[in-house]
Parts: C-alpha cells; sequence; structure tokens
C-alpha cells in the first residue's frame, strides 16, 4: 500500500504548467518524482525554515530547472494558480493492497453496582485476518475496499460470554473535479456475535455521502447524507430492537475576497 497523495500533487502541478503555457510536453519520469518528493515534504519546511514558503518553491524550482522549466516573471494569477496545489486535495490517495494475520488479546472488566451485583470480565484471544484494497482510478477519483474478520474464545472460565466473533466490510469512493465538485462516499458494515448462553448479536451500516460544489471563487455549496441502521439481539429473553436514523445537511459558504479597513 501506497500513499500517492504527493504523485497526484506532481501531475496536476504538470498539468497547470502546460495551462500556462510555461510546458510543450510532458516532465520526465524522474521529475515527476523528483516533484512528488517536495509536496510530500511541504508539510516539514516549516520545522526548519522562518520562512518556509519561500524554500519550498525555491527547491520547487530547482527541481523544475533541470528540465528546462522556469518560474521566473509569472504574473499574480499564474503564481497563485501553481502555488494552489499543495492545498488543492482534499483526501488522501492510496494505491495497493495490503492484508496480514495476527493474534489479538482483548480485555475487559465491567463491573454493575446493584441488587444483586453483577461483573463480566473476560479475556479473549481473537484470530484476525483483514485486508485492504485502494485504487486510483484517474487523477480525480478513487475506490476503497476493506473487510476485517475476527474471532475466538474467552480463556477467562468465570465469565458469561464464551466466544467472540466480528465482521467489519467497508467500500468507499471519493471523486474530486478539480476546483469544482468534491463528492465523498462510504458504506461501512459492523456485525458481532457473542456466545453467551443466549447469544447476543448486533449489526449496524452505515452509509454516507457528502458533495462539495464550488461556485466561481466565492461560494461553496455543500450537502450530506447519512443513513444509519442498528439492530440489536442480546438474549432470548429480551426484544429484538431496531433503529434507522437518517441525516441530511446542508450548507452555504460566501468567502469574503475583500477586506474592510477602519482607522
Amino acid at each position: 500500500m501506497r500513499n500517492v497523495t504527493a504523485v497526484v500533487s506532481a501531475i496536476r502541478f504538470q498539468q497547470r504548467l502546460k495551462q500556462l503555457n510555461l510546458l510543450n510536453g510532458d516532465l520526465s519520469e524522474s521529475a515527476i518524482e523528483n516533484l512528488a518528493q517536495q509536496f510530500y515534504r511541504e508539510g516539514y519546511y516549516g520545522d526548519v525554515h522562518v520562512r518556509p514558503d519561500k524554500f519550498f518553491w525555491q527547491d520547487v524550482q530547482n527541481t523544475l530547472s533541470r528540465d528546462g522549466v522556469s518560474l521566473a516573471g509569472l504574473n499574480q494569477y499564474a503564481d497563485s494558480y501553481l502555488r494552489e496545489i499543495p492545498n488543492e486535495l482534499r483526501f488522501n490517495r492510496y494505491e495497493g493492497c495490503v492484508a496480514g494475520v495476527n493474534l489479538q488479546l482483548e480485555y475487559f472488566n465491567s463491573f454493575s453496582r446493584g441488587i444483586p451485583a453483577s461483573r463480566i470480565e473476560p479475556f479473549f484471544t481473537l484470530a484476525n485476518a483483514y485486508l485492504q484494497y485502494s485504487h486510483q482510478l484517474n487523477l480525480n477519483s478513487q475506490l476503497s475496499f476493506g473487510i476485517n474478520l475476527a474471532g475466538g474464545p474467552n480463556i477467562a472460565g468465570d465469565s458469561q460470554i464464551r466466544q467472540r466473533y466480528l465482521a467489519v466490510a467497508s467500500i468507499g469512493y471519493n471523486y474530486e473535479l478539480t476546483d469544482r465538485i468534491v463528492v465523498l462516499t462510504s458504506d461501512v458494515f459492523n456485525s458481532e456475535l457473542q456466545n453467551m448462553g443466549p447469544k447476543s448479536k448486533n449489526l449496524s451500516n452505515a452509509l454516507g455521502v457528502t458533495v462539495n460544489y464550488f461556485v466561481e471563487d466565492n461560494i461553496s455549496l455543500s450537502t450530506s447524507y447519512s443513513f444509519l441502521y442498528l439492530y440489536g439481539n442480546y438474549s432470548l429473553y429480551e426484544p429484538t430492537s431496531v433503529n434507522i436514523i437518517n441525516a441530511i445537511n446542508l450548507g452555504v459558504t460566501y468567502y469574503i475576497d475583500r477586506g474592510f479597513i477602519y482607522e
């Protein structure tokens, strides 16, 4: 699994160089890699320099000069257009797959003072297997998927819970049309089964969609929708509970482009 956020920034920087007629063709592969390294390190310049932006863009210029590209003499629009790149991306980009298996030890102690008093003190040994996958469909969109399975016995003999099993699956899709529309979607399914005499089962599914639309340079419209489904069956003697929650949020942001000075 690789973090390719900086690589996407480097390629987008190349696109803007072309739009400003500062570049006729593509940069060399080594130049793209060197630019990606610069964008990745951009957040650390403030730790060693008083004027971090100055030194960051000097290093970017040095990288471009090896391919015969100069940023000298840019007008205010072109300069601002290029300097937007480090802050443009609104979600992290990952490429690749990671999978593994491990053993987890989980202990907790719950005590209830009442009549009669009760204590739950399980100590689980859980075998765990996981898989995470992420892929860049293009410069503007990303698809991700994950699954996690765990289960095992309780080695604390005096606890009511004998075994515990967990399953979590998630899928996400992010889409960004540069400077205009950003869409973030995700769906997470969670299942838990506990063997405690009568079996206890919990299910949940959370779906979320967020859309941000930028109108010119002054107005941003945002809307988000979330759906949450909760199912619980805790014992043979308690009724099953089902909760469904829907939420919609709408927002408008206006960016003031003129300051007011009072003397």
